[in-house]
This record gives C-alpha cells, sequence and structure tokens, in this order.
C-alpha cells in the first residue's frame, strides 16, 4: 500500500468501527486490540515469503511485483502491529526485548555453523 492507499483504509476502518463493524481482538476494542491485525499482517507476509520460496529465491515475481519490496512492506506492516499490540495489551516490552536479543543471538550461532558446513551449489 502507499501512503495514499493507507490513508484511505484509515478513514475506512475508522467508519466501520463507528457503526460497530469491528469484533474483539480488533483495533480499538478492549478484548486484546490489534490482535487481528497482527494475524493478518503476519499472513500477508506468509504469502510473499511463499512466492520467495515457489520462484527459488528470486525478486521478480511473475505477477511483476518486485518480492524484495514486497517482502519489505509486509515484514514493516508485522512491526507496525506488533508494536501496536504491545503497547496497547500491557505487555511488558523490557521482556521483548530480552528475547528478541537472546534468539538473535540463537539464529547468528546457527547461521554461522550452517554457513561453514554448508558448500553452495554450482
Amino acid at each position: 500500500m502507499n501512503e495514499d492507499e493507507i490513508e484511505a483504509a484509515t478513514v475506512t476502518a475508522l467508519a466501520g468501527q463507528a457503526n460497530g463493524d469491528d469484533g474483539p481482538f480488533s483495533i480499538g476494542q478492549t478484548v486484546w486490540p490489534g490482535i487481528s491485525k497482527l494475524i493478518e499482517e503476519c499472513g500477508e507476509l506468509q504469502q510473499v515469503m511463499g512466492k520467495l520460496v515457489a520462484t527459488g529465491g528470486r525478486r521478480e515475481h511473475w505477477s511483476g511485483d518486485d518480492l524484495s519490496v514486497r517482502l519489505t512492506e509486509e515484514m514493516a506492516d508485522v512491526f507496525a502491529a506488533l508494536d501496536f499490540v504491545l503497547e496497547h495489551n500491557d505487555l511488558n516490552p523490557k521482556r521483548l526485548t530480552r528475547r528478541m536479543a537472546a534468539k538473535r543471538r540463537l539464529f547468528e550461532a546457527w547461521h554461522a555453523v550452517t554457513a561453514r558446513t554448508v558448500t553452495p551449489s554450482g
């Protein structure tokens, strides 16, 4: 979505909220607000990652999409949804930061071992 589309979606969403169209777990509700948006955004990120796998890692998709651009956009959407859920559901940001750092160290260790033991096929 470009910035104009995001603004239009915001206006549409606000109109829906005013009509009571959103259920629990939605942005603007009191039961785990933003969870449904986070699920939606994660699904969109999974779709782009699936396309990357299906193309063998090529950035160009048959639809004309640049998958690296789409991946970046969908990752940003997931980060925004995560940030919203964290803030609006009284979750502990320090715990999140500690867990992220520990998980990142683990991923880097796995990557270092794999990068040394796997040779690229040519």
